[in-house]
């Protein structure tokens, strides 16, 4: 049986964050299993607009990790000369 959550139409899902809002309670997920949910400025941003994006009427917030990983932490890409496309890499 799916969770009450899931059948909500996400009102974020981008950059690896998902935000549904059921009254009073809000699930922000870091749903990007892949890469264990390793956090990115993209991420942050998304987070930050997630935050915004709360009604009034939430009490609750609950922050989840989709898959075996809450978080990996940092994305080790971001230290490669490479970085992540769009995004300034830690090394320049």
């Amino acid at each position: 049986m799916a969770s009450p959550e899931q059948d909500l139409a996400p009102a974020l899902d981008k950059d690896g964050v998902r935000l549904t809002v059921e009254d009073t309670l809000a699930t922000v997920t870091l749903a990007n299993p892949a890469k264990l949910n390793a956090q990115s400025p993209a991420l942050w941003r998304a987070l930050a607009e997630a935050g915004r994006l709360l009604p009034g009427s939430v009490r609750v917030v609950v922050l989840r990790g989709e898959g075996k990983s809450f978080s990996a932490g940092l994305d080790r890409q971001m230290f490669t000369p490479e970085g992540i496309p769009g995004e300034p890499s830690f090394i320049e």
